[in-house]
């Protein structure tokens, strides 16, 4: 499956399963909010994570426990 039907499978998941049905769902339900940092995690495992090739890694640990993911173009009119 290509990663951006995989985001927007994802994405509508979440949506149905918080039951976002407006803005104000987003910051008035702590459920949303709650849930959110696991739907980050699972846009960066689609996605992929931040990689800065300036910078050097000073916690080697962080490092293993990161995939190296590569991107992928995204096209909207694919969603």
């Amino acid at each position: 499956m290509k990663a951006t039907t995989e985001l927007w499978k994802f994405c509508k998941q979440f949506i149905e399963d918080q039951r976002i049905r407006c803005s104000e769902s987003v910051y008035q339900t702590d459920r949303v909010i709650t849930n959110a940092y696991e739907f980050i995690e699972g846009v960066c495992d689609i996605v992929g994570y931040y990689e800065d090739e300036d910078e050097e890694d000073e916690d080697e640990e962080e490092e293993e426990d990161c995939d190296n993911i590569e991107y992928e173009e995204y096209d909207n009119d694919e969603a």
